[in-house]
């Protein structure tokens, strides 16, 4: 089994020395030389870090955020063991309740965790 040559047409690039493209190889050539501008900005924001020093500066905050969680959750614990103590069920604040407001407190850990 033998090989064929392949044929090509000659690449209208090729074929325009000298002269502007136009048309369909005009667009495709200046995209290709978007793309790959492009493509060094991006390496340009790796070599300097930049994306390293964004992805410390999230997880710090990150960080930052789960404390201020852990905090709350002390306070929904706190309010469940006074809610154990409190026998009565009666208001304490007006029209709140231990009960309603360790529900409260809950509902605001959940959302700030779903924050998270």
């Amino acid at each position: 089994m033998g090989f064929s040559p392949v044929t090509v047409k000659e690449s209208p690039v090729a074929s325009s020395t000298g002269k502007n493209l136009t048309g369909k190889p005009r667009v495709a050539r200046d995209t290709i030389a978007d793309v790959y501008n492009t493509l060094q900005k991006w390496n340009v924001l790796i070599l300097r870090d930049e994306l390293e020093i964004l992805t410390r500066e999230l997880s710090k905050l990150v960080q930052k955020c789960s404390l201020v969680l852990e905090e709350i959750s002390i306070y929904y614990d706190r309010m469940q063991a006074l809610k154990k103590l409190d026998k009565e069920e009666s208001p304490l604040f007006m029209s709140l309740s231990v009960d309603r407001m360790t529900k409260m407190i809950q509902v605001i850990q959940e959302a700030y965790l779903n924050e998270l």
